[in-house]
């Protein structure tokens, strides 16, 4: 029996667990996506699985429960264990991370390459600058993390599983950096992942000394939600075209 509990647990997004822990916490995100844009709501609600724990109240996000002692203490055991087991949390880059890495990277960028450039390109173009775009990533990814040159990873995770990372770097001059890459699981999209990242790479480049951040990205459909971040973030768009032909 899946019940709702009226918590105070924090602000984010990232308090949204369910049963089986994630499993109905993806569920309920789909099925509200307009919640996870009200903090309001989010702070206060929180879909746990608890067996079959008699509970009685009424229906909506108000719903209060009167419940035993022990169920209550029940229910609160079940809230920690499922906050602790799927809050989203940043953390350094591993080599034990890099397959999966490329591995994400390449299921992240596929729709933009197979469904948007090779159009563009046409067969003989694409063939030409983008015939090997999945080797391209094989070979850019392991690059991205070598802090001796100026360039860092971060990894964000929900529970055991990777939902995306973020690379940035500094310039030779050590009062500029740049977000290098940028990448988020489908799964969790939309959820405020990249946000994170990206806030947190930006904080690790002004601690080390950088006063301006640089990031690039496309003008096309795919990369729409990520121009909205960086709109969101504070970035001014720089009007830049870029043109190719073959000859």
């Amino acid at each position: 029996m899946a019940v709702e509990v009226i918590t105070e647990l924090a602000d984010s997004p990232r308090c949204l667990v369910g049963e089986s822990s994630i499993e109905v916490g993806l569920s309920f995100r789909r099925q509200r996506p307009e919640a996870l844009r009200n903090g309001n709501e989010l702070r206060r609600s929180l879909v746990v699985h608890q067996g079959s724990v008699p509970y009685r109240g009424q229906t909506g996000v108000a719903r209060h429960f009167v419940a035993e002692e022990q169920t209550r203490r029940n229910i609160a055991s079940t809230v920690r264990f499922a906050w602790e087991a799927n809050a989203m949390h940043i953390r350094p880059f591993a080599e034990a991370d890099l397959e999966r890495l490329v591995d994400l990277t390449i299921e992240t960028f596929r729709p933009f390459y197979e469904d948007y450039v090779h159009p563009l390109f046409g067969d003989e173009l694409f063939r030409l600058h983008h015939g090997e775009w999945e080797q391209d990533y094989r070979d850019e990814v392991p690059t991205l993390h070598d802090p001796g040159a100026g360039r860092w990873v971060a990894v964000a995770e929900v529970g055991d599983a990777i939902a995306g990372y973020v690379g940035w770097k500094t310039g030779e001059a050590r009062s500029h950096g740049q977000i290098s890459m940028l990448v988020v699981g489908q799964t969790y999209r939309r959820q405020g992942v990249g946000r994170e990242l990206c806030l947190h790479a930006i904080r690790e480049m002004k601690t080390g000394g950088v006063e301006k951040v640089g990031v690039f990205t496309g003008g096309d459909p795919f990369h729409a939600a990520a121009r909205t971040l960086y709109q969101s973030l504070g970035f001014i768009e720089i009007p830049i075209a870029g043109y190719l032909k073959k000859v």
